[in-house]
């Protein structure tokens, strides 16, 4: 009878009723999915988000997708650890005494070519006011600073040895500077062999230039030495407390996270268009972009 046929045709051909229920599941999953997941966060997106911790619309994009990521860097001082800015503080005085007691500059002039050409450093060189044989002199004397204040953090080492993918640290100090303050942090092991800094020689040297952190050159080697390919831009995070190299990083085509949420200077709060996810402090990562120490589900 009827009821007969309509059984052997679900028995004789179920691929095809099958197949077709699943695509529309499938559809149905990736229309969610394209609602969720470019959110950066779909678990706190889920429970509600927690107040100091900023989400973008369009996030970081589906972390699955594209490949995936290949890399994440990290910015070393006021981004692994907060200490009021007080290593930034020690960096400043120690520029502008170089250029006062060995370079015999006014006082304040530091910070005059500072905002003219990036770093004091670059200005030095670029008006000729400081040979380049002084330039490792120079970096060594700025970056002898007390870290006194910079503890081991539990914490901020289980955060970062929980991430899957590779890590950088991407940092304008000078490495020996880097070094010294991830061994405070008790993290030195995890990024051992993996740190590059804006003004190593070595990034002279590529970039045929003395140039910022933020300069696109700089983001183009750190990729270089990372071993991520240019085209693959978009599978590297990056996380910094400066808008500057944010900027430049999201121009990129890097995901980005602002860490930190009020300025030095005003104490104001921070609006930075250029980055996907913004936190205040570093141990909020996990929350705010899981996807990033763990691996997301396959469905």
């Amino acid at each position: 009878g009827p009821h007969r046929r309509v059984r052997d045709i679900k028995t004789a051909a179920p691929s095809a009723l099958r197949l077709r229920s699943l695509a529309l599941a499938g559809a149905a999953w990736a229309a969610c999915r394209s609602l969720i997941w470019p959110l950066g966060c779909p678990r706190a997106f889920l429970r509600g988000r927690r107040p100091g911790v900023a989400f973008a619309v369009s996030a970081m994009g589906a972390m699955g997708e594209h490949g995936g990521i290949a890399c994440v860097f990290f910015d070393c001082d006021d981004c692994l650890y907060k200490n009021e800015w007080r290593t930034a503080g020690h960096l400043t005085r120690n520029i502008n005494s170089y250029c006062m007691d060995v370079l015999g500059l006014p006082d304040g002039q530091a910070y005059e070519l500072f905002k003219e050409h990036g770093t004091a450093l670059r200005g030095l060189i670029k008006e000729n006011l400081m040979a380049e044989s002084q330039v490792d002199e120079f970096l060594a004397k700025v970056h002898d600073v007390p870290l006194d204040d910079i503890q081991p953090d539990p914490e901020l080492r289980e955060l970062i040895a929980s991430v899957p993918y590779p890590i950088w640290v991407f940092t304008a100090s000078i490495e020996e500077h880097a070094v010294k303050c991830l061994g405070k942090l008790g993290i030195l092991d995890l990024f051992e062999g993996r740190i590059i800094s804006a003004s190593s020689r070595d990034m002279v040297k590529r970039c045929g230039d003395y140039v910022t952190k933020h300069d696109r050159r700089c983001f183009e080697v750190a990729m270089a030495v990372a071993g991520v390919p240019p085209e693959q831009a978009h599978r590297c995070v990056f996380f910094d407390d400066s808008t500057r190299n944010l900027k430049t990083a999201k121009e990129i085509g890097w995901r980005t996270v602002l860490v930190g949420l009020h300025a030095r200077d005003t104490g104001e709060r921070i609006t930075c268009a250029y980055a996907d996810v913004s936190i205040d402090r570093i141990h909020e990562a996990r929350e705010a972009i899981p996807e990033v120490f763990a691996q997301q589900p396959t469905y």
